[in-house]
């Protein structure tokens, strides 16, 4: 294949795209992953394999996996508009150090701005951040996912799937995540719960992740504080399953508070941003 540089394509260009969770096992490893998880990122992320680059080697058929090399899922939720969200970068530990990175996030940039997006969003650990910033990203806030554990002795007491509402008057999301992934959810796995507290309802959209509880949004009233509404959740949920809470702001009061109550930070990332 000589000396020539990988070429970059987009996933769907791929004669199978299907075939680049091959690609995402060699990067991240294989993990305790469920059958069909891969499938269940593009569509829980809204995956647009038209904006999501693919490095291949030079003289690698599209149709061979061996010759894939990196690569950088883009979603385009509709709940943020205007953006190319990221779902999964990587580069293959044994294509590293030629600049791969850096070539298929300007690729991102070039495909986002024709589609006319104005800015690409990136979740990153905070150690690689250097490198995005490298690459004209800036931080946008750091967050943290908290763990939890049941408690009750007793099943939770759950609704059907909830739809994803607007808000009542008086109400806020505690919690909130991409209402993309609460409907690409598989329906058997989406549970409502709500209890009452001393301001009003609170409602909490729930999946199964696992083992463990995700929290996908939480909607309550101001007068209830966020560690007051997880603690009540952990008592709602089975013991000792995992409970979690994800993408909390990691300098806000109400989310230090829970540290003192019992949860565990258990994932800490940066989101990042590049203006286009």
């Amino acid at each position: 294949m000589g000396n020539a540089p990988p070429r970059i394509v987009t996933a769907a260009e791929l004669p199978d795209p299907a075939r680049l969770e091959l690609l995402a096992r060699r990067v991240f490893g294989d993990g305790d992953r469920p059958e069909g998880w891969f499938d269940r990122k593009l569509r829980r992320e809204c995956v647009d394999l038209r904006l999501s680059p693919v490095a291949v080697h030079a003289g690698a058929s599209l149709a061979d996996p061996e010759g894939w090399l990196g690569y950088v899922l883009v979603g385009t939720p509709p709940s943020r508009p205007g953006a190319a969200r990221t779902a999964g970068t990587g580069v293959r530990p044994d294509a590293r150090g030629q600049g791969l990175g850096g070539r298929l996030l300007d690729a991102v940039a070039e495909l986002a701005s024709r589609a006319g997006l104005g800015r690409i969003e990136l979740w990153s650990q905070a150690e690689v951040e250097p490198f995005y910033r490298r690459h004209r990203f800036e931080r946008v806030m750091a967050t943290v996912t908290a763990l939890g554990f049941g408690r009750s002795p007793r099943p939770p007491q759950l609704h059907a799937p909830l739809p994803w509402r607007a808000l009542e008057p008086g109400e806020h999301e505690v919690i909130a995540w991409l209402p993309e992934a609460w409907a690409g959810t598989e329906p058997d796995r989406r549970h409502g719960l709500s209890w009452s507290t001393s301001g009003g309802a609170v409602t909490t959209w729930l999946s199964r992740e696992g083992l463990a509880w995700l929290a996908q949004r939480m909607v309550g009233f101001r007068a209830a504080a966020l560690p007051e509404l997880a603690d009540a959740l952990l008592d709602r949920l089975p013991a000792p399953a995992p409970v979690v809470l994800p993408q909390l702001p990691e300098s806000a009061p109400s989310t230090r508070a829970l540290w003192a109550s019992g949860w565990q930070p258990a994932q800490r990332a940066v989101l990042l941003e590049r203006r286009l």
